[in-house]
């Protein structure tokens, strides 16, 4: 099982949750940041601020575009993996698959026979999972069908984990899809829940680059819209078929010597799926804070009705006893004030300065002459 709880990592991606226990997963993000960042966080190489993964899984990692060491042959390189992670022999089923390659030098490779070699290496140690960035990075439409066989290939035994800025690639290849934009989840689920958020296939969008006469033989049967692209010798077919025939196409252009540079539906757009499923869960958010608001004011009105509140109605201070119309005032709560003699107000003078009435007396006449005008 493979999975992710709330992990988070400061100005890269916040609470992203996933589970998957076999098989095939694509990250979708139109930005490598969002996709490299977190596919190095699963495999450890950069620390979380927060959430958690399952387990200390063992993760084989193939960067974008696979950059192998250039002076090294191919039997070097994985003698060097091979060495790097303790492992005593090379697996003769691996070697099979490198076939002729594993004598030639990795300059030589193809970019796809570049990033199967890499793909390889990694599984000489036997990973719990496979994380791969943009596997069809750099390859043709042919290429990019033969790496994604080899990695449906591989999943049986080894879950696999890849990014990619392309939906037709996560609905054709995976089983699971997380959908990522600025760093904010906006979709985990199947491939086919995914695409049924955009609520359409739409047509069909075909790049080939060839002989126009060809172009037009192959197309022009099923009613496609051709358009010639500024590039020399380069088309875009726009029309509407069923699955079986979209196979069929692939296999007239290849049979006419064509090169297919994209197959494409108006499903598959990134920014299609990215706006709808903003969308939602904007309407998502909102029906929540309704929701929380219309809960907080039904509370509100709910104490409202448990409370009860008393009023003094008459002021005690305020009576109109005779019942003239006027106010009378309740004489007999107010202090009765008293005037004070000579003495006593010298007396608070003198307190105000520390000293005691006595203390002035200098005729001994039992009066001070603090204020007096002897003094």
């Amino acid at each position: 099982m493979i999975s992710a709880e709330n992990i988070t990592k400061t100005k890269t991606f916040t609470d992203v949750n996933f589970s998957f226990e076999k098989g095939i997963m694509c990250i979708l993000s139109p930005a490598d940041k969002d996709k490299n960042e977190l596919l190095t966080a699963i495999s450890g190489q950069k620390a979380l601020c927060s959430g958690s993964l399952t387990g200390e899984a063992v993760c084989g990692y193939v960067a974008k575009g696979a950059p192998l060491p250039s002076n090294l042959k191919v039997s070097e390189y994985i003698g060097f993996v091979m060495r790097a992670k303790g492992v005593p022999f090379f697996a003769d089923e691996l070697k099979e698959k490198l076939g002729d390659v594993y004598g030639r030098s990795v300059s030589s490779l193809s970019n796809l026979m570049r990033y199967k070699t890499a793909v390889i290496a990694e599984l000489i140690y036997s990973p719990d999972v496979l994380l791969l960035e943009a596997p069809s990075f750099a390859l043709t439409f042919e290429e990019s069908e033969d790496i994604f066989a080899f990695i449906e290939e591989l999943s049986a035994e080894t879950p696999v984990i890849f990014t990619s800025e392309r939906v037709s690639e996560a609905r054709t290849y995976a089983d699971h899809t997380l959908v990522l934009l600025n760093g904010k989840q906006l979709f985990f689920g199947s491939s086919e829940n995914m695409i049924a958020e955009t609520e359409k296939e739409g047509a069909l969008t075909v790049k080939v680059k060839g002989d126009g006469e060809k172009v037009k033989a192959i197309f022009e049967k099923y009613g496609a819209e051709i358009l010639q692209s500024v590039r020399k010798g380069t088309y875009k077919c726009v029309l509407s078929v069923s699955e079986s025939e979209k196979t069929e196409i692939r296999n007239a252009v290849a049979a006419n010597g064509l090169a297919l540079l994209e197959m494409k539906s108006e499903g598959d757009d990134l920014k299609q799926l990215v706006t709808v499923l903003t969308e939602k869960e904007n309407a998502l958010r909102m029906a929540y804070e309704d929701e929380k608001a219309e809960a907080e004011i039904k509370t509100l009105n709910q104490l409202k009705d448990q409370l009860t509140f008393t009023h003094e109605e008459d002021n005690v201070y305020e009576t109109d006893d005779d019942g003239d119309g006027d106010e009378d005032k309740n004489v007999s709560d107010e202090a009765p004030r008293k005037a004070l003699s000579e003495e006593e107000k010298e007396k608070k003078r003198r307190a105000l300065f520390g000293h005691s009435y006595e203390s002035y007396d200098d005729d001994d006449d039992g009066e001070s002459t603090l204020f007096s005008s002897k003094n």
